[in-house]
């Protein structure tokens, strides 16, 4: 018989004589289109999108310069890590803050849109938080996220095997545990590093 994995109990303020209710997680899905802009529907070709069995997409999208592009083209073009990194530039310049986290989480993008992205302050730090996990990131561009005011950011920054090792020691004297704890988990920290810290802590 199959074993399932039971999910974490949710606190439910004590009300009833079950404190604690089950808490799903819906799954993932990509923003409705009033989330970003209004758009119209046309059908999805290979010249079009890099998505499926489009690796080899024979010219730049025309969607790109439309005036009211389809969502879920743009969507899917920003998570495809076939999708040159020209149209993930442009891409990363023209649309919604929900598009822009898709784009700094693709592998293929470039390190000017990198840098472009570590800079993002519309919306939230999402925009960063996945610059700074994205294994493509710059060495340079991880320590200048390291320093990021929200602990997410300096998390993901020190999760990331790219990140220089004195940005790393850094880190393992940050305020927040959960930063510290994920630097010293780091596999690019030297093991005499990671000694010498749980040493001193």
């Amino acid at each position: 018989m199959p074993t399932t994995t039971p999910s974490r109990p949710a606190y439910n303020g004590g009300r009833g004589t079950n404190q604690y209710q089950t808490r799903t997680r819906p799954p993932a899905s990509p923003p409705s289109p009033t989330l970003l802009e209004q758009t119209t529907q046309k059908p999805v070709r290979c010249r079009d999108i890099w998505v499926g069995g489009c690796q080899k997409p024979v010219q730049p999208p025309d969607w790109a310069h439309d005036k009211h592009p389809n969502v879920q083209l743009i969507w899917q073009t920003a998570q495809n890590t076939s999708t040159p990194p020209e149209v993930l530039a442009h891409v990363a310049r023209h649309f919604g803050f929900e598009i822009r986290v898709q784009v700094a989480a693709n592998r293929n993008i470039s390190p000017q849109t990198l840098k472009l992205l570590s800079h993002d302050t519309d919306g939230s730090s999402r925009v960063r938080t996945q610059v700074a996990r994205n294994p493509s990131t710059p060495p340079a561009i991880l320590k200048q996220l390291s320093r990021d005011p929200d602990y997410a950011v300096r998390e993901s920054a020190a999760a990331n095997p790219n990140t220089p090792l004195h940005t790393l020691e850094r880190l393992l004297r940050d305020q927040n545990k959960r930063v510290t704890q994920t630097a010293a988990a780091n596999p690019s920290l030297p093991k005499a590093t990671l000694a010498m810290w749980q040493l001193t802590r």
